[in-house]
């Protein structure tokens, strides 16, 4: 399965995705599926009305906690993170894929771009799978995870020198 809009990441699917069918599939043998799941309750992981300060226990959070964060859903699960300098977001180039890319503003007219948009996990704690009360964002474009001063990074739950699970879990709160 792979993102409709980037068609080709699959860690993270929206309520719009392409399938693979490999065999007895409606027109051959093999074929891409569209496929669009629609729910009464979506998964709504914040107030899309409310503001909000974002902190984190072990790591500067950059741009991100400068001022209040304002995040819009794009209408498949995917949400822009809005500051009063712009959208959060990276370039759609293979270049922007690379582990430690700063994100920076972009004018909200670039909002429908997959690297202005972000999806929003809840952190789930190793020892018994329930939510922590922080959340991580990926980036939509390069699925590489938000991690403050050091850029986007893998999601991780392991140190790496300097680099730490923590410093990708992001605490929200309504301003």
């Amino acid at each position: 399965m792979v993102d409709a809009k980037t068609a080709t990441l699959g860690n993270v699917l929206g309520k719009t995705f392409r399938a693979y069918c490999s065999f007895y599939c409606s027109q051959s043998n093999s074929e891409f599926v569209n496929i669009a799941i629609d729910t009464d309750t979506p998964y709504e992981p914040v107030d899309k009305n409310a503001e909000y300060t974002v902190s984190s226990a072990a790591a500067d959070v950059g741009i991100l906690g400068k001022d209040k964060v304002k995040f819009t859903p794009t209408g498949d699960g995917a949400y822009t993170v809005e500051t009063k300098e712009g959208i959060l977001g990276i370039d759609e180039t293979e270049q922007a894929r690379a582990w430690a890319q700063q994100p920076r503003a972009f004018d909200k007219s670039e909002a429908d771009k997959a690297g202005k948009q972000w999806w929003i996990i809840p952190s789930r704690s190793h020892e018994d799978n329930k939510e922590t009360g922080t959340v991580r964002l990926v980036n939509r474009w390069s699925g590489l995870v938000y991690s403050g001063k050091d850029g986007l990074v893998p999601a991780r739950s392991w140190e790496h020198g300097d680099l730490k699970p923590e410093a990708q879990e992001l605490t929200l709160k309504k301003a």
